[in-house]
């Protein structure tokens, strides 16, 4: 009776000339098989582009295992080497270990080791290469290590996923595309203009924005992770995961805190400065929960609410005091109650407070004394910050004239590509199908084309005159600090108001910012 036979092959990476290498392996196998008359093979079992230093990840290896200890489908494994079978001492002697016990031999042909012939020393021979074979692993892993310190110092970009905005040129080469790169700035402007990942999310549906795999819809999580990526500016996050050693090889997820941040060799898309700010902007729409994970808070956008703090260290609440007035209480009296009540109750109070209530218009009566009486230089700031703006108003207007014209042109090539379309179509050259689908991919680009340009066309006030707009910017700005009317301009009032601390009944401390002129 022929003994009942399987090999076991495998390649460490998915190189494509490893691959060729496995098919001169199986070919090997098979020829050496054929040599010995008394047997006969019964199955095979590849893995490919597999590392061997844990048998947790190699699939066939473990339903070979399972055909031959619990099934008893063969009687004797041939495998080139001890490195091909496990690079883990412990692996390999467990493995072929528990094998013998269920009547099953591992053949190891380079290195001439039977493990079903008990007269051999085998299993001590098997110790020392597999030992061998490990430290190799362990080599291996120094190096790579050693590779990818070098990688980062070169600004070399890791990984191979689709990024949006960029398209991949070769290996760890990107080169920005037009059309996605003005999607990711989209997304940047709609953001840092105060739109939350849900509302960007249905725009860029509207404008047939497309993702970085083409698709029409899009997801939340890939909003918010474009946001998050520093690769737009220039750079990228490496060492997100490492490995918890050199034999079993698991990905242990690091803290943000200890990502490696390097400076790469592509081109950004959006400054450093803008991208610094949307990642302000995300902190300050962060909360956490109990568990001390993040999740979304909305943005306040009520000053009072924005700025007051409670002498308990509270934030404010508002609610409705009567007609169009607003009042804001402390908000941890209306989640805990308020001092004296709890003192009356026996409850804890120290960190409690009795403060009363206060209406906004008394908020509004109080900063206008206090801003027209501190801000004795408003009209010479704004001045000064008038005569900025206009030089980059008309900076700006002159590049967007120019993203204007590439629009433009872009659109009269897509009505062009449709013309000829209809043409083809007439002509029998293309199918209605192919038609009816080519046709709405061109009306799709147009109708972002024509969002694109009705933006940049506002950004740059086509149909109006330079002067004109500038007089109108002018006269807002003179408006913010007209204080014959009582009221601060709130905007205004939250460039120079960091918080108002509510210290006692009708006492306030309020924080200022302040400016210095940097002295070189």
């Amino acid at each position: 009776m022929k003994k009942r036979v399987v090999f076991y092959a495998r390649v460490s990476t998915g190189h494509e000339e490893q691959l060729s290498a496995l098919d001169n392996q199986i070919d090997w196998y098979y020829n050496f098989i054929k040599e010995h008359k008394d047997w006969e093979l019964v199955d095979q079992y590849i893995d490919e582009g597999i590392t061997g230093t844990s048998d947790k990840k190699r699939k066939q290896f473990k339903r070979m295992i399972e055909d031959g200890i619990e099934r008893r489908e063969f009687d004797l494994i041939i495998t080139r080497e001890v490195s091909r079978f496990a690079r883990n001492t412990v692996d390999a002697l467990q493995w072929t270990r528990k094998l013998k016990a269920a009547g099953i031999g591992v053949y190891f042909v380079s290195d001439n080791i039977d493990t079903s012939d008990d007269s051999s020393d085998g299993e001590l021979r098997l110790s020392i290469m597999a030992t061998l074979a490990q430290d190799e692993s362990r080599k291996t892993s120094n190096r790579v290590k050693a590779g990818l310190k070098v990688t980062r110092a070169n600004g070399m970009i890791l990984g191979t996923g689709n990024v949006l905005g960029y398209d991949r040129t070769g290996r760890n080469e990107f080169v920005i595309n037009p059309v996605q790169a003005e999607t990711v700035r989209r997304i940047f402007e709609l953001y840092l203009d105060g739109y939350g990942v849900k509302r960007i999310k249905t725009i860029l549906e509207k404008e047939y924005r497309k993702t970085a795999t083409g698709n029409d819809r899009w997801q939340i999580t890939s909003i918010s992770r474009a946001l998050s990526n520093p690769m737009y500016m220039g750079y990228q996050y490496q060492q997100q995961s490492v490995s918890d050693g050199y034999l079993t090889q698991k990905r242990v997820k690091k803290d943000k805190g200890e990502y490696i941040l390097v400076k790469a060799k592509h081109e950004p898309i959006v400054s450093e400065a803008v991208y610094r700010k949307a990642q302000e902007l995300k902190n300050e729409r962060l909360t956490w929960d109990v568990n001390e994970r993040s999740i979304g808070r909305k943005e306040v956008k009520d000053i009072w609410a924005k700025k007051l703090v409670c002498a308990c260290g509270s934030s404010y609440k508002s609610y409705n005091w009567r007609n169009d007035t607003y009042g804001y209480t402390c908000n941890n009296q209306v989640t805990n109650g308020k001092k004296s009540k709890r003192e009356a109750q026996g409850l804890p109070s120290e960190w409690n407070c009795d403060l009363v209530s206060v209406c906004d218009w008394k908020l509004e009566m109080m900063m206008w004394r206090i801003i027209k009486q501190t801000w004795t230089s408003g009209k010479e700031d704004i001045e000064q910050a008038f005569e900025i703006i206009k030089e980059c108003y008309k900076e700006e207007k002159t590049e967007n004239v120019e993203v204007i014209k590439a629009l433009r042109l872009k659109k009269e090539k897509l009505v062009k590509r449709i013309d000829n379309l209809i043409e083809m179509r007439a002509d029998g050259e293309i199918s209605k199908e192919e038609y009816t689908k080519k046709k709405q991919d061109c009306e799709k680009q147009i109708k972002q084309i024509e969002g694109d340009l009705e933006r940049h066309e506002k950004k740059s006030g086509i149909g109006e005159n330079t002067e004109d707009v500038l007089v109108k910017i002018k006269n807002t700005m003179d408006q913010m600090i007209d204080f014959t009317s009582g009221i601060i301009d709130h905007d205004i009032l939250d460039k120079l108001i960091t918080r108002i601390v509510h210290i006692d009944n009708y006492e306030y401390d309020i924080y200022f910012v302040l400016w210095r002129s940097r002295m070189d």
